[in-house]
């Protein structure tokens, strides 16, 4: 549901003025090695990610992303699933020396929801904050498609200690046409 408010929202910062143009849009898939750290042990899920974002121009565009937890991580008589990680990211891209190779920042809002279970049973935590990540993507050749490596940290607003970071690698292909960001 998150997700679905957060595509609402990304798609309501589109300028008005200008005509919405569904070929400035993009799709991401990815996988993510995550680390979360509680303060006081740390877990390692794996999520799959999907991301869906807007080209505002040709460096900037706005994200919305959802992941979901894949494999779940155990330590000692607690197994810890990464739930969901929804958000909404504006990106910064800029080519590197080779133009087939772009590095990029995002900067926005999440939410992630963890699900546990412990000898007090099943029960779920909900976190909320500040996500940036750093990222390099690169064209394929004769490809409509992007290769991608990024980096995220997303830390709690409350809670300083409650950390989640990752490496995702995915694959970005536009939605109708080869977009310029």
């Amino acid at each position: 549901m998150r997700f679905i408010c957060f595509l609402a929202v990304g798609f309501m910062i589109v300028p008005s003025a200008q005509a919405f143009d569904f070929h400035k849009m993009y799709t991401e898939a990815g996988i993510t090695a995550n680390t979360v750290d509680t303060g006081k042990d740390k877990y390692r899920p794996l999520t799959v990610s999907a991301k869906l974002a807007y080209v505002l121009s040709p460096n900037f565009s706005i994200e919305t992303n959802i992941a979901t937890n894949v494999h779940k991580s155990e330590k000692e008589a607690q197994q810890l699933k990464l739930r969901n990680l929804t958000g909404l990211y504006l990106r910064y891209g800029s080519p590197l020396i080779d133009k087939d190779y772009t590095a990029y920042l995002s900067a926005g809002y999440s939410y992630a929801t963890l699900d546990i279970t412990d000898a007090r049973g099943n029960y779920f935590k909900d976190h909320k904050g500040f996500t940036f990540a750093l990222g390099l993507e690169k064209k394929i050749p004769s490809q409509k498609i992007k290769l991608v490596l990024e980096y995220f940290r997303f830390t709690d607003d409350k809670t300083k200690d409650f950390v989640i970071s990752g490496f995702t690698i995915g694959v970005r292909t536009p939605v109708f046409c080869e977009c310029t960001n």
